[in-house]
């Protein structure tokens, strides 16, 4: 044998050590070359020999293993996204999810079953061999495709020629403008049920038909927050009717379930999302005029208002005087069952107690809408880091205060003035909170605050300044002056020609570096704007913010066919990246602030340079 075959044979059998050892010229004679020769071969045959064994092994360990389902590995009693032992808990879950026989956790989940729960797991528990290929031959006997209960629908208000398109004065602004309105008829669906048992499916029923967040591939039903933006967008496209049955499915979930679920899942019932329903009323209450559906509607308003204030709020002491704000909390000790595998992966080494408190820092961090981003690690590089539940939100509280100031306006118009004043007395309590524990006066701007660790986090994110959004300020703390400060600070933030990047924090976490998104440029828009007033400079980065955006996406449109769930800051029109899944297409909110400023600036709106 060659010692260049040698060298091959060693390096494909991980045994280069031996073949360096036999490379070494200790003898010329070609007795002792044979002889090293031999003896290289006869360490390759015994470690061949080795393998095979091993081998022969793991096949009978892997067969005896595969005679009854491995058991769930978690305690029961664990609190966790909700109790059925098919869609959130227990070997079959557990089984089907860490086998790798399918690329997305959630495409299971999302799966209606053709026959009841018990009898299903029934036949799973005598399956008697769990190999890939008979897990995924399980699957296709007794469940649906995944998303089979999402029926496509076309909106009945849904017409061909908005109005909004006589706004726009640049030709190809408004064919991009037409296209971009067109898409809600993609985006539209409703969850049919009829043909499955009442446990047999994870989707949440609701009465009227609803945006998809993004394309039917991923996202087969509605999410909370993600609608506040679809809904500016559906307005714009003239959607009226449209709009008023998804806030109606929401006061719908409110007065059944006690709030408004992440998203329409049952395995999202352990957690909420960013509180917008009542800025959601507001919306089209603006636009229509319709007093009557927000009178009727105010009881369920005040309903989910209290869960927050009940099941999220936190007493903070600074400076010697205690306040009260709000933070996101899911109570959840187990892997999320859309990202099964990733939890589990994530977690995978440390102790238990460990593993369950990571568990509810991620579920928590899913329930803001930042999943994932440095925001929530105490090392910004680690994902084993993160601590949602210690950090009290300023974007959270700033919504509140929006929330109560809007609910304070809704009461009064009733004329019942007890609810208006306990609302503002909120609103003031909150503001005095949000200056007190958040404003850092020398950076001129609100930080997160940490409880564990007694801080503020110094950190730039674009939810820093969403109180400028709510007008969550007093006048003595935001002045013309301050304003220009705050700007001057942020000069690097509105430099980029993507839109506003997440953070500067390139971790490879898709709520930071290098993306933008849509909600935070909303945010940061509508916060410039409430400004104009005291600052000549907001005026400008309002202007040049807008343009950016709507170049951005129309330069990913022009390039792909697509609108895309987040963009790269340094790349105009491409996607962003990062997260525990792929760029997703659609998509809703990225639909609704398009139109939003089109129809709003399209008078002056070019497409830019791609």
């Amino acid at each position: 044998m060659r010692l260049e075959d040698l060298r091959g044979r060693a390096m494909g059998e991980g045994l280069l050590d031996y073949t360096l050892h036999a490379q070494q010229k200790t003898t010329t004679t070609d007795i002792e070359r044979r002889a090293r020769t031999a003896r290289c071969f006869g360490i390759i045959m015994f470690e061949l020999f080795s393998l095979c064994l091993l081998l022969l092994f793991s096949v009978v360990r892997v067969a005896y293993s595969q005679a009854t389902p491995p058991p769930w590995p978690f305690p029961l009693d664990l609190p966790g996204a909700c109790d059925s032992m098919v869609f959130c808990k227990g070997s079959l879950l557990y089984t089907i999810a860490m086998s790798g026989a399918f690329s997305d956790s959630k495409d299971f989940i999302d799966s209606p079953m053709k026959m009841e729960p018990d009898y299903v797991i029934a036949a799973f528990n005598k399956l008697g061999n769990y190999s890939n290929e008979n897990l995924v031959l399980f699957v296709s006997e007794y469940f649906d495709l995944p998303g089979a209960d999402l029926i496509a629908t076309v909106p009945e208000d849904f017409t061909d020629n908005p109005a909004f398109l006589k706004n726009i004065s640049n030709d190809d602004l408004k064919a991009f403008g037409l296209a971009v309105h067109e898409i809600w008829r993609n985006l539209t669906g409703r969850f049919d049920h009829s043909q499955y048992c009442d446990e047999c499916y994870s989707s949440i029923q609701v009465p009227y038909p609803f945006i998809t967040a993004g394309s039917r591939v991923d996202f087969r039903e509605y999410y909370y927050w993600d609608t506040y933006w679809s809904l500016h967008g559906l307005l714009v496209s003239g959607m009226y009717n449209t709009t008023k049955g998804m806030i109606s499915n929401f006061l719908y979930l409110v007065d059944t379930i006690g709030f408004i679920p992440n998203g329409g899942r049952i395995y999202y019932l352990n957690r909420s999302q960013p509180p917008m329903l009542t800025q959601m009323m507001r919306l089209y209450y603006e636009e229509t005029k319709d007093k009557d559906f927000v009178v009727a509607s105010l009881p369920t308003l005040d309903k989910e208002y209290q869960f927050w204030l009940t099941n999220r709020s936190v007493s903070v002491t600074v400076d010697g005087k205690q306040y009260t704000l709000n933070r996101y909390n899911t109570k959840n000790n187990l892997p999320r069952p859309e990202a099964f595998i990733d939890d589990m992966q994530t977690v995978e080494g440390l102790p238990p107690q460990q593993q369950y408190d990571l568990f509810a820092a991620i579920a928590t961090a899913a329930e803001s809408g930042w999943d994932f981003s440095s925001r929530w690690f105490h090392d910004y590089l680690d994902l084993h880091s993160m601590v949602t539940p210690s950090i009290i939100p300023v974007d959270l509280n700033a919504i509140l205060y929006r929330n109560e100031i809007t609910l304070a306006k809704y009461h009064n118009m009733t004329n019942n003035t007890a609810k208006r004043d306990y609302y503002l007395a909120q609103a003031s309590a909150r503001m005095e909170a949000i200056t007190q524990v958040f404003w850092d006066a020398d950076k001129k701007q609100w930080f997160d605050y940490d409880m564990s660790l007694q801080r503020n986090n110094p950190t730039w994110y674009p939810s820093n300044i969403l109180p400028l959004w709510a007008g969550a300020y007093d006048n003595q703390t935001i002045t013309s002056d301050v304003l220009e400060s705050m700007f001057d600070e942020l000069f690097l933030v509105f430099n980029f020609s993507g839109g506003i990047p997440t953070s500067f924090i390139a971790d490879k976490q898709q709520w930071d570096y290098p993306n933008a998104w849509a909600p935070l440029q909303y945010f940061t828009l509508m916060g410039l704007e409430h400004v104009f007033d005291l600052s000549k400079t907001a005026r400008k980065l309002y202007q040049d913010l807008a343009q950016e955006w709507v170049t951005t996406n129309y330069c990913g449109y022009k390039r792909t066919g697509y609108m895309f769930e987040k963009y790269d800051v340094n790349m105009v029109g491409y996607p962003g990246g990062g997260g525990q899944y792929h760029v997703q297409t659609g998509f809703g909110w990225s639909n609704g602030l398009l139109l939003y400023l089109l129809r709003k600036h399209g008078e002056t709106l070019i497409t830019g340079s791609c």
